[in-house]
């Protein structure tokens, strides 16, 4: 289909007639999160219960510890090893936001790299400026690899990046 309407009849279980719909995702057939069950490493984390397989455990609501968190100085990398080359259609960054967190802190400025190896890299996408909770960044890459190297980790001065998940779809 290219269209998805959402059709909302009763909109609460009381009298209230405002329709809440704080998100809406459709998915092709075929893709499924390659990055789930996948291994996953990253920076030095910000706390023992904010590491890096946080980001790939296909939740993003279980509350602030639920998410890889790093303050090093400097680029702050996030990398999902999927096991096998994929050829990959799409990639999803689930920021603090996204997690219930202030949406200041969804990272700013960040790249998506892929890569076969895990030593060659070639960058997919490259994202600035972002205020958006969740990011579906488009790719049209094969690689076993994926990494996230995080620029500017927040809208403010916060010096911690903050991932609720990585999603990468392909087939």
């Amino acid at each position: 289909a290219r269209y998805v309407r959402l059709t909302v009849s009763t909109p609460t279980q009381t009298s209230d007639t405002a329709t809440r719909i704080y998100e809406l995702e459709v998915y092709g057939g075929g893709q499924s999160d390659l990055a789930l069950g996948g291994t996953a490493t990253g920076s030095d984390a910000c706390s023992a219960t904010e590491t890096p397989d946080k980001a790939i455990n296909g939740s993003y609501t279980g509350g602030n510890s639920d998410k890889w968190c790093s303050k090093v100085s400097g680029t702050k990398t996030l990398t999902v090893d999927l096991g096998a080359s994929h050829a990959l259609s799409s990639v999803v960054v689930r920021h603090a936001g996204a997690g219930g967190e202030d949406p200041n802190w969804d990272t700013k400025d960040f790249d998506l790299a892929v890569s076969p190896d895990g030593s060659t890299w070639t960058t997919v996408a490259q994202v600035r400026g972002n205020t958006a909770d969740s990011t579906t960044n488009a790719v049209s890459s094969a690689g076993r690899y994926v990494r996230l190297s995080v620029i500017t980790p927040t809208q403010n001065t916060d010096p911690a990046a903050r991932i609720y998940e990585l999603e990468v779809y392909g087939s």
